[in-house]
């Protein structure tokens, strides 16, 4: 006899029974993936020799299954930030459509979320859209849907598609719970099992996040021409991270350096100076649930000059055991332009009547833009000082017209001579 497991025939050949035996039997254990009722009758017996075919028609019950559930992302690793299709299949193992008697709903783990766009839909029969809120961690299919019947020994099934994304790296494990897919053809009986050569498939499907998105996001806050700089956005583990002020911009005295990540080593920033490190032995702490792990570095940090000073954190300036911030980060710092200053100086400044004196103007410019005159600046001299017969007049200033005074002479009258008697 012939029966191979999962066919559907059985052979019997090279029997025989003697003229006392009155009858022999055939015994095969069946099975049926599909519920259903199965008659076995006469038409499904081929024709055999010398044999009468006198079969009594014979029927198998099977009691319909409950509906099943599996569930796979689409792309997995991805990076943080980035969507991934979540693909819900509903199966259903019997001859009769399965209509939901309630809601099904998916709840995401926690740091899992709905993307934008949520790119909701479903093949599942009936109306009522799929329900994916952008944010929210949960998606629903309405129980106005129904799962399809099972076509001969092909169960029926559906799907319900959406994408989902996570803001921090790690490994997301997304399950159904049994019973909470409810029809009329029963609930599931598991929490459902991987699809056959796909590690993300069945009811546990596995979401790998690479945290490849490290910001080194800093932020300025001027307190009287000093600034404070934070840093935030990391992963955990140990970071190494320098930054290089602008030039024109340097770290104030006192520098209050400090941070909060965690572990040994002082922030290196001294007076003067136009960097700011984090040692290696410093670590920025892990993301819980949706909210990543921050840690702040902070500095104080002054100008002389007024000008917009825009300082930037290159691209894979923070390492970390997690991997490098993929994307530079830069912020402005505005410092007020200070009034120009004039000074004046005699040389020499002690001469003789009717001796020249070289007057010398200094005019400073403390800002990083030019200072235009928008009026003549004029110098009134002190009685009975004037400007001498060849004045000598020149400038460093930069632009046309000539200056008008610039040497002195210092004139002091003769005292009036004495009168005879």
């Amino acid at each position: 006899m012939t029966a191979v497991a999962g066919s559907a025939s059985i052979a019997v050949s090279g029997a025989t029974m003697s003229a006392t035996v009155a009858s022999c039997q055939v015994r095969v254990d069946v099975t049926a993936g599909i519920g259903g009722a199965y008659t076995n009758d006469s038409p499904n017996i081929s024709v055999p020799v010398n044999v009468t075919n006198a079969v009594t028609p014979s029927t198998l019950t099977v009691t319909s299954g409950g509906p099943s559930v599996a569930k796979a992302f689409g792309t997995s690793p991805i990076n943080a930030g980035t969507a991934s299709t979540l693909t819900i299949t509903l199966t259903n193992p019997n001859a009769s459509i399965a209509t939901l008697s309630a809601a099904f709903t998916d709840t995401l783990p926690a740091g899992l979320v709905i993307a934008s766009p949520a790119n909701a839909a479903t093949t599942c029969s009936g109306a009522g859209a799929v329900v994916a809120v952008t944010g929210t961690g949960t998606g629903s299919l309405p129980a106005t849907r129904s799962i399809p019947a099972a076509v001969g020994l092909t169960p029926g099934s559906c799907t319900v598609t959406v994408d989902v994304t996570g803001s921090l790296g790690g490994t997301f494990t997304n399950t159904i719970a049994a019973n909470a897919l409810q029809t009329s053809n029963g609930n599931n009986a598991n929490a459902g099992h991987r699809q056959p050569h796909d590690q993300h498939g069945g009811a546990h499907a596995r979401q790998g996040v690479r945290a490849g998105e490290r910001r080194a996001e800093h932020r300025f806050h001027a307190h009287d021409h000093a600034l404070q700089r934070e840093h935030d956005r990391g992963e955990p583990q140990p970071p190494r991270s320098s930054t290089r002020c602008p030039a024109g911009l340097v770290i104030a005295s006192p520098t209050n350096a400090a941070t909060t990540c965690s572990g040994a080593g002082a922030v290196v920033a001294t007076a003067g100076s136009g960097t700011v490190t984090l040692p290696a032995t410093r670590s920025i702490p892990a993301g819980s649930g949706a909210t990543a792990g921050t840690c702040t570095v902070t500095v104080d940090v002054q100008s002389a000059i007024g000008a917009t000073y825009t300082n930037t954190i290159a691209a894979n300036a923070l390492t970390t055991s997690n991997g490098n911030n993929a994307n530079p980060a830069s912020a402005s710092l505005t410092v007020t332009a200070a009034a120009p200053t004039v000074a004046k100086a005699f040389n020499p400044a002690s001469v003789n009547a009717n001796v020249a004196s070289q007057l010398t103007i200094t005019l400073t410019n403390p800002n990083a833009s030019v200072a235009s005159l928008t009026g003549a600046l004029v110098d009134t001299l002190p009685s009975p000082v004037v400007v001498a017969p060849t004045p000598n007049a020149s400038t460093t200033c930069s632009g046309a017209g000539a200056v008008v005074a610039a040497i002195v002479l210092v004139n002091v009258p003769r005292p009036p001579k004495p009168r005879r008697r």
